[in-house]
């Protein structure tokens, strides 16, 4: 073989690896072509109660939740990834990958354990929200948490809009930022039902009490999405990153592992309780369909199709 021909071989493979990792990578269809990713909203908000887990749902009082459930699609019954430790989980559900995948595998991750399987221009795994951003450069983009964890979860470099605050700060914060602002992507992030789990007991009067107070917020944000015009073409997804048990998380058992995910809004089948739980990653997936990305080869998440009308 003569030289010329060998570079343009080697030239060739290197264009594949960039291709597949680099510059995120599509699938072989090239896009999510499914029932979530003809809804087209102009808005997606993502609001996560940390911790929350299905089997607690019962017992608490979450008229706001109940309400989308009754109008939208949900499950009791989605899976975390394991361990189910927080940053893993929603690295997980941001990036559409598991663990071993993206090197979330600690308590606490601020960064890949080892090397990431694939990575992105930014050189970190690629994400919703970095993928949004390629897609649309001008799109607006909010994160707003009250753990300073979660920051190290997505590509906060991405955001048009980034706040750590206390717990009685983010409503008020993400309900102003919704009016002015009307993002295309916006994650509303509450820590407390874990606290409470960790300090109290998953299921113990003070979580209960928590989860209703966070339904109450719940209930503000859909108003301010009303009244910034945005409620005809939103698509709200309510879930939470794992369970628990007695006063932990992070094993093996379903307590510990199922998460509620409830869909509500534009294109949302009413009263329909998916067949198909998934996990973390198929939430995030779902969000990317809902938002146009197309996934990178990387991302093993399966959009949930079958909450949408076809």
């Amino acid at each position: 073989m003569n030289a010329n021909k060998m570079m343009m071989i080697v030239v060739a493979a290197v264009a594949v690896v960039v291709a597949g990792c680099e510059t995120a990578p599509r699938l072989a269809t090239g896009k999510y072509e499914g029932a979530a990713a003809k809804v087209a909203p102009k808005h997606v908000l993502l609001v996560g109660w940390d911790g929350f887990a299905g089997n607690t749902l019962e017992a608490a009082k979450l008229p706001t939740l109940r309400k989308l459930m009754a109008e939208g699609a949900w499950t009791l019954h989605s899976r975390s990834i394991l361990p189910s430790a927080s940053s893993c989980c929603w690295h997980s559900i941001f990036t559409c990958s598991a663990s071993e995948q993206h090197g979330y595998i600690a308590w606490n991750s601020k960064e890949p354990a080892f090397p990431a399987s694939a990575t992105g221009p930014n050189g970190k795994y690629p994400d919703v929200m970095y993928l949004l951003r390629q897609r649309k450069p001008d799109a607006e983009i909010g994160f707003v948490y009250d753990w300073d964890g979660m920051g190290f979860t997505a590509d906060t470099n991405a955001c048009s809009y980034v706040r750590f605050l206390p717990h009685e700060e983010v409503t008020a914060a993400a309900i102003a930022y919704v009016k002015e602002k009307k993002p295309a992507f916006f994650t509303v992030y509450y820590d407390s039902p874990d606290d409470k789990g960790h300090q109290n007991g998953w299921g113990s009067p003070e979580y209960l009490d928590r989860l209703a107070e966070l339904d109450a917020d719940l209930a503000k944000l859909l108003d301010a999405v009303k009244e910034a015009g945005m409620l005809e073409d939103t698509v709200v997804m309510v879930t939470s990153d794992h369970g628990g048990k007695g006063k932990g998380h992070g094993g093996p058992t379903l307590s510990e592992m199922e998460r509620p995910v409830v869909l509500w809004g534009k294109g949302v089948k009413r009263g329909h309780e998916l067949a198909f739980p998934g996990t973390n990653y198929d939430t995030g997936a779902t969000l990317a369909a809902l938002l146009g990305i197309d996934p990178p080869a990387c991302w093993i998440g399966r959009p949930f199709d079958e909450a949408f009308a076809r």
